[in-house]
């Protein structure tokens, strides 16, 4: 990740540098997905032309936010790159759920933190995230540490006693932070990731897996869409889950669903909400903790479409390269780590430089194969062929 935010686009435009003067050579894959991630940025943020004084702001944040997705998509290209990638990803994710666990014990003290009544039975143990910035991104890198663990953990190292010592060790971790930061988009992040990638490994030779994954998240989608419209009774039967404050949690959450929705349908559905909204409530979108809503806030139905063909695009390709024996555990792995996008972005807007740090690095993997072919070249490849599971 870069040091400093003025630091990603300078990089990204010395890759453009190295690409224009053919120092750099860049798949046409790779290319589309750039146009795609631009062609998001850009959509849900036409409403703000019209008053510049508030857009350049905005403008700015998502010129960062696509560097911080491009860098990782154009420096992952051989294995010895994807190996320090997924480290990097690991040690982050290790910080991340060991600080959550001792700012809840009080033994260090962070600025960003949140206290509420305990949802794991101890009430002087307040909630907290720690080091990241969101639920959500602690949700994803957690689980992105739990699949490189369990599926790819000769990344880390190829004894199988040490890889035992790593999988009990990251287990602990991982623990650790769900009681820290005791959040449901957390545990269910984990556990739907781990679960969906122990099915792919175990059925990856059936076509039939595929096309059911790809029904299950296109049912998720429209389901968290529908969500908002049927929520009465869902809301009722949360009284006795979360702990003595779930139900407040999730009627306040489910309150800014159903405000979205009227501010949706007060402006353009297309484009979402003017500069002039902004003005009077800038905050409003990042509040709504749901990444469609969100997004249909900002940037419309436009944008949505966009940033779904842009996840679909990931997530299919993962799924190709699963196919294929040599690339087969990272590509499960990116499955698993889709599937945990698509569970916390219901939990959160999923717009940090995290994030699209993360959705870089995984796209990046998987876009440096070639899972057409039975075996890809040895530079091409993102992880050793010799990296087993278990």
């Amino acid at each position: 990740m870069a040091i400093d935010k003025l630091l990603a686009p300078l990089l990204l435009g010395l890759w453009l540098i190295l690409f224009a003067t053919s120092r750099y050579s860049l798949s046409k894959a790779k290319v589309y997905l750039l146009c795609l991630a631009a062609a998001f940025f850009i959509a849900r943020n036409l409403s703000f032309f019209a008053d510049l004084s508030i857009g350049s702001d905005y403008f700015w944040a998502d010129a960062v936010n696509f560097g911080y997705f491009c860098l990782p998509l154009l420096f992952v290209d051989t294995a010895a790159r994807s190996k320090i990638a997924l480290r990097l990803v690991s040690v982050n994710a290790m910080f991340g759920c060991i600080s959550v666990f001792l700012v809840a014990l009080g033994v260090i003290s962070l600025p960003i933190q949140r206290l509420s009544a305990s949802r794991v039975g101890i009430e002087a143990l307040p909630k907290s995230i720690g080091l990241f910035v969101s639920y959500g991104d602690l949700a994803q890198y957690a689980a992105m540490l739990v699949l490189i663990a369990v599926f790819v953990p000769a990344v880390f190292a190829n004894n199988k006693s040490t890889r035992r010592a790593l999988r009990l060790f990251v287990s602990i971790i991982v623990v650790a932070g769900l009681i820290g930061a005791q959040s449901r988009s957390y545990f269910l992040s984990v556990v739907g990731s781990l679960s969906i990638s122990a099915i792919l490994l175990y059925q990856s030779k059936r076509v039939g897996i595929a096309k059911s994954l790809l029904v299950l998240v296109i049912a998720g989608l429209l389901g968290a869409i529908l969500l908002p419209v049927t929520y009465g009774p869902i809301v009722d039967a949360l009284t006795g889950m979360g702990g003595s404050e779930g139900v407040h949690t999730a009627r306040g959450r489910l309150y800014l669903y159903d405000l979205a929705i009227d501010v949706i349908g007060r402006h353009s559905i297309f484009f979402g909400v003017d500069a002039a909204f902004y003005r009077t409530s800038p905050d409003f979108a990042q509040s709504i903790h749901n990444i469609w809503l969100s997004q249909m806030t900002r940037g419309g139905l436009v944008s949505v479409l966009l940033l779904m063909v842009l996840l679909y695009r990931v997530l299919s390709r993962a799924i190709r390269v699963a196919k294929v024996k040599e690339f087969r555990h990272v590509g499960i792995v990116t499955v698993g780590y889709m599937v945990a996008v698509l569970i916390s972005t219901l939990f959160y807007p999923g717009d940090s430089n995290l994030f699209w740090t993360l959705l870089g690095i995984m796209s990046g993997i998987v876009y440096s194969v070639r899972p057409e072919k039975s075996k890809a070249p040895s530079h091409a490849r993102p992880i050793d062929a010799h990296l087993r599971p278990l």
